[in-house]
């Protein structure tokens, strides 16, 4: 049975969508483990079906969190392995939540809904073509940018919540919450990329799914928050967590997974 408070955390970086996500990704590490999550971290040439197997067998987490490059029916792991595919895959993640950063791996009878169809508690993903960053001279190359900061917080607050003990419901309303205060801020900030900062965010916002119990937690037990408190928390993890969080890669107006 997937023991609580436990996160496998699956981060390829062998390209430069898959490099940036992966170093930001990592970053958040200490943010959960702040939080009580303990974290087994598979990257780099550790993010293939062989460690990701005796990682599952080995920990058996209840939050299972991978970066990678994906499709409607498969999601890959380094130098674009599968890892996860449709109709093959599916108790692999049995009683387990499950976020995949990714592309098109949340789309409508796709990897994602296949696998809560077949006993996965709940899984988080995108049913587009994820932007993680944007290309243009009025940003740095480096994973410190403001647009790849910008842009991540909405889908890294996603293991924030949940390792705060709310509800996947919770999680969802504050991802939003995240991602509409990134585009009021860049609505007003002045910058000259802002109208495609704010389409991306629009567009990473829009195509999140998610299938699943919406009243599933990471922890067997919560403690009672109110909206207003839940709402006090957000802006806290927005304030302090996102310090750490961030990436982008190269050469178009924006990057997708």
């Amino acid at each position: 049975m997937p023991v609580e408070k436990q996160m496998l955390m699956f981060r390829s970086d062998w390209d430069d969508a898959t490099s940036f996500g992966s170093y930001w990704i990592g970053k958040a590490q200490a943010d959960l483990i702040d939080k009580g999550m303990i974290v087994t971290d598979l990257s780099g040439a550790l993010a293939n079906k062989d460690d990701l197997l005796l990682a599952l067998a080995n920990v058996d987490p209840m939050n299972f969190w991978g970066m990678g490059h994906g499709n409607e029916t498969q999601f890959a792991g380094q130098d674009n392995y599968i890892i996860l595919q449709k109709g093959v895959d599916e108790a692999l993640m049995i009683g387990r939540i499950v976020h995949l950063t990714s592309c098109l791996t949340g789309a409508e009878n796709g990897l994602l809904q296949s696998l809560a169809d077949a006993g996965a508690l709940a899984c988080f993903g995108y049913k587009v073509e994820f932007i993680v960053g944007v290309e243009t001279s009025n940003f740095p190359d480096v994973p410190s940018n403001d647009a790849t900061k910008s842009l991540m917080k909405p889908d890294i607050i996603i293991e924030l919540i949940l390792a705060s003990g709310l509800s996947c419901a919770d999680t969802l309303i504050a991802s939003d919450f995240v991602s509409n205060s990134e585009i009021e801020y860049w609505r007003t900030s002045g910058h000259p990329d802002a109208d495609l900062l704010i389409f991306c965010l629009i567009h990473n916002r829009d195509g999140k799914t998610f299938y699943g119990e919406p009243h599933t937690i990471s922890r067997i037990q919560a403690p009672a928050i109110s909206g207003v408190t839940m709402a006090g928390l957000w802006l806290g993890i927005v304030g302090v967590g996102f310090g750490a969080v961030e990436f982008m890669p190269k050469e178009v107006p924006y990057v997708k997974t």
